[in-house]
């Protein structure tokens, strides 16, 4: 018999999440977090730290993560888990609510946890540690810690980063190595992310690892800027063709000259040549846009998953809209108000296109735009705006780009 009220806690709890029973996110500078949507501030452990909590198997029963688990079962707020609750208040979906449908049948992991927060052993069931920082772009959304290619544009613009140019989460590679093969045994499901994923060794370590074992079953997940498909003689295509489920989230925010802009070091045509190449080669790949929705590609995403949708590049529903948190001045609530009420307008009459072109989880990819019309009615922050125009300007003097010109829609904007 159950320990806890699994129907309650899964269907009702407004605060309970999977995650501390199955899951660890680490940071490329080895900060390890419960998930990647926890602030950066507030890190469980550290894999590079000289502290108590310096490997996975420390972490795992932390004071902070047991405490996370006590409060859970208990039905109380924490503070870490924030943005899901308030991405959640505009009816978006989060990783919270994936979490608990995905690893449902793990409830068994719930009913083992001790009276002091403890679960005696490091099960994970899904993983996400970001191996590197090492990346080939520099999003205007990201930062150093995130991309190795920020770096010098940081120095320039903020000072020098507070972090190594290139860094890693495990102290040496044996550390890596003695670390997560061991979590191979157990694991159903990997999040690659970055830095950029398809340009790191561990990556295909992992890969190579798994492929020995024939455990074709693990569903491999990724955050790809979808710039790279081989690496140092590898062809990701044919390792990809092995395995039973794999989830490509592409993320790509607009199309041209807009979508380079965003993603400084993005070439669109390389970009449509890859998915071009997938859908001939590796068909069975579920391939998806995860688009980070901002201020500047505010008005732009529709005609982009139109566009894409319409050339036969992507199926409506595969379309991610990822509400832009961070940096602040980026967010969809700076925009001075004529500009949120035009675009609640399109938006009200793209979720009506989506309704017949998606052939199925149709509701999924209009409730995103829906919750992005919550999101923008629910806070003005357009005293924001003139961080976005010191942060814009001094992004486009350094990479000898504008703003205005890339997105005439904004020429009143500052």
């Amino acid at each position: 018999m159950s320990r806890f009220d699994k129907d309650n806690l899964l269907k009702k709890s407004k605060v309970f999440c999977m995650a501390p029973w199955t899951h660890l996110h680490t940071w490329p500078d080895g900060r390890t977090f419960p998930c990647c949507m926890t602030p950066s501030d507030q890190p469980i452990g550290d894999l590079r730290s000289d502290s108590e909590f310096d490997t996975l198997d420390k972490i795992w029963n932390s004071p902070k993560y047991k405490d996370m688990r006590l409060k859970m079962l208990k039905g109380e707020n924490i503070e870490s888990c924030n943005r899901c609750y308030e991405i959640e208040s505009t009816g978006h979906r989060t990783l919270r609510s994936d979490l608990n449908e995905n690893f449902e049948h793990h409830f068994d992991l719930v009913n083992t946890t001790q009276e002091d927060g403890t679960v005696e052993k490091l099960n994970l069931v899904y993983f996400d540690f970001r191996f590197s920082n090492i990346c080939n772009f520099r999003c205007r959304s990201c930062g150093p810690e995130l991309s190795s290619a920020w770096w010098e544009d940081n120095k320039k613009l903020f000072g020098t980063p507070n972090t190594e140019k290139f860094i890693r989460p495990f102290k040496t590679a044996d550390d890596f190595y003695l670390q997560v093969e061991p979590l191979l045994n157990s694991v159903e499901e990997i999040y690659f992310a970055g830095g950029e994923p398809l340009i790191m060794d561990e990556h295909y370590r992992i890969l190579k690892w798994l492929d020995e074992r024939k455990k074709y079953d693990v569903k491999l997940k990724y955050n790809t800027n979808f710039s790279e498909m081989r690496y140092k003689g590898l062809d990701v295509v044919d390792l990809w063709k092995k395995f039973d489920t794999v989830i490509v989230g592409a993320s790509l925010d607009a199309e041209g000259k807009r979508g380079e802009y965003m993603r400084k070091g993005q070439d669109w045509n390389q970009v449509l040549e890859n998915r071009k190449r997938t859908l001939e080669v590796c068909p069975n790949i579920h391939f998806f846009i995860s688009l980070t929705l901002s201020l500047m590609n505010a008005y732009d995403v529709v005609n982009f998953h139109r566009s894409w949708t319409e050339k036969g590049l992507i199926n409506a529903q595969d379309f991610m809209v990822n509400l832009l948190l961070t940096p602040e001045p980026l967010r969809l609530q700076t925009l001075p108000k004529h500009h949120k009420e035009k675009i609640i307008e399109l938006y009200t009459e793209h979720i009506k296109w989506i309704h017949k072109k998606a052939t199925y989880d149709g509701e999924r990819v209009a409730s995103e735009f829906q919750s992005a019309i919550n999101y923008i009615e629910q806070q003005d922050t357009s005293q924001l705006i003139p961080q976005f125009e010191r942060r814009t300007r001094g992004l486009d003097k350094i990479r000898d780009e504008d703003f205005q010109t890339t997105f005439p829609e904004y020429e009143d904007l500052y």
